[in-house]
């Protein structure tokens, strides 16, 4: 056989392998659990109809839907989850729910679900998948908007299929589009299972290693090209996975801002929380340089929300300040503190009028607080005791 012929031969067992299968999950010998979508009990506010073991949710009230169905199920028995649900768009945050018994306590627990542009996506079921499962059901939380189609919901056994059904849906989810994916794919997944472009790489190695070593017989003539048609072959796969992701964004793009005017386009995009509060923090906020704003936040370093909300808040003056009080003598009257989410080492004494963390105390009064963010201004004479 000569060493292209070996290659190609090489090339998909190769791939399987490189890709984690080296021990593939055993094959199971019973069946999978389904329930079909009018199986399902959808929670009040919903406005649902049934048809031909479909149910169709119509709309749905506080911004979700959730249908789900009581059951006595052994979380051993299953490792993988099939859900059939048309119509979502991919704007919603679909997630997969179960209440779980162990050691005498029920836990409810959710586990999100990829948007892969199809109607039916498989996951490898998680760690907290365990016990005994009382209940199993669907939560899709967003705008109502198109109607949603709940097929069906299908729990299945370890097997070779379904591994390479959820490492599929892995691979090929949508993942928001950052700057730096126009000229990177970025090997991202879900779990701990391996990763596209590891998986890509290694079978493209191996196979040229393959051909080098083939390359040594008869066949050695034909060993260049053979490296070449590796190379070539890695090169499409990954762009081929690149263009899918470019094609997925657009969609997502098109359902999120499509026809909505440029101005409520803020309110549509993945930090429309973080748009809505500062809307209502910055009328409160002086936009005169000379007054600044200490932006608190307990994550180290670059963290998105709070970059994000500086953003929003321009032009006022923010300092992105990290997790504790400025120090005397670094603000004047006039200033504020604006704690993002809960920062633990930040407290404020309604009675003395004194924000704290560990190391200082200063005077201030307390202009929006609520439990998305607080905002105080910083009084007169700085320090307090």
């Amino acid at each position: 056989m000569s060493a292209l012929r070996k290659l190609v031969a090489l090339l998909c067992p190769g791939f399987v392998l490189t890709a984690g299968l080296a021990i593939p999950p055993a094959i199971a010998q019973g069946e999978a659990y389904r329930l079909n979508g009018a199986d399902l009990v959808p929670l009040p506010g919903a406005a649902i109809t049934r048809e031909k073991g479909t149910m169709i949710v119509h709309g749905w009230t506080d911004g979700q839907a959730v249908v789900h169905r009581p059951v006595h199920l052994e979380a051993a028995d299953y490792a993988y989850a099939t859900i059939a649900l048309e119509g979502l768009a991919p704007s919603r945050q679909a997630r997969f729910a179960w209440k779980a018994r162990e050691e005498g306590v029920t836990t409810p627990v959710k586990a999100r679900l990829p948007w892969t542009g199809g109607g039916t996506v498989t996951i490898a079921l998680p760690p907290s998948w365990r016990g005994t499962i009382s209940e199993i059901g669907l939560l899709v939380a967003g705008q109502p908007g198109q109607a949603l189609r709940v097929k069906s919901l299908t729990l299945r056994e370890p097997s070779v299929t379904n591994w390479l059904r959820a490492r599929r849906d892995d691979w090929f989810h949508f993942g928001p589009w950052q700057l730096v994916d126009i000229n990177f794919l970025r090997a991202h997944g879900l779990g701990t299972a391996p990763r596209l472009v590891p998986a890509i790489l290694a079978a493209c190695a191996l196979a040229a290693v393959f051909a080098l070593i083939a390359g040594h017989g008869a066949g050695r003539q034909r060993a260049p090209l053979a490296l070449a048609l590796v190379i070539a072959t890695g090169w499409l796969l990954l762009d081929a996975a690149w263009q899918r992701k470019l094609l997925l964004q657009l969609a997502v793009t098109r359902d999120t801002f499509g026809g909505v005017p440029v101005a409520e386009r803020p309110e549509r995009d993945i930090d429309a929380h973080l748009f809505a509060l500062s809307q209502r923090l910055a009328p409160q906020l002086p936009v005169d340089p000379a007054r600044r704003v200490f932006l608190l936040h307990p994550a180290k370093g670059h963290q998105y929300d709070r970059l994000k909300l500086q953003y929003h808040l321009l032009p006022r003056n923010l300092f992105n300040f990290g997790s504790s009080l400025p120090a005397l003598g670094t603000f004047r009257t006039g200033d504020h503190v604006l704690l993002l989410g809960s920062v633990p080492n930040v407290t404020f004494d309604a009675a003395s009028g004194v924000l704290r963390d560990e190391k200082r105390a200063v005077a201030a009064s307390p202009v929006d607080v609520t439990e998305a963010a607080a905002l105080y201004r910083l009084e007169a004479g700085g320090s307090a005791p």
